[in-house]
């Protein structure tokens, strides 16, 4: 009597979603540069209204909009640009 061999096969899917952070709503009173430091890659951030009295630096490609009427005060006293894009590619 012969054996009988029986093979199983296993199918496996795989479905991979990719997640879509939502974008970062920020204020005047928050800190963009920490913001931008801790964001990933392709990050979307969003300025609202108001008059921000920081300056940053893009180290990273971003989307950066301004909702509304979202002003850099260069009044400031500083000596210095108010946004640096230090990146390749951006």
């Amino acid at each position: 009597m012969r054996g009988v061999i029986l093979g199983i096969m296993t199918l496996s899917i795989f479905v991979i979603t990719p997640v879509i952070a939502k974008p970062l709503l920020l204020t005047p009173e928050d800190d963009i540069q920490q913001i931008i430091d801790s964001s990933t890659i392709g990050s979307t951030i969003i300025l609202s209204n108001g008059t921000y009295n920081q300056s940053f630096i893009i180290k990273k490609s971003l989307n950066i909009y301004g909702m509304g009427s979202a002003v850099f005060d260069m009044s400031t006293g500083r000596n210095k640009p108010v946004i640096t894009i230090s990146a390749s590619n951006v």
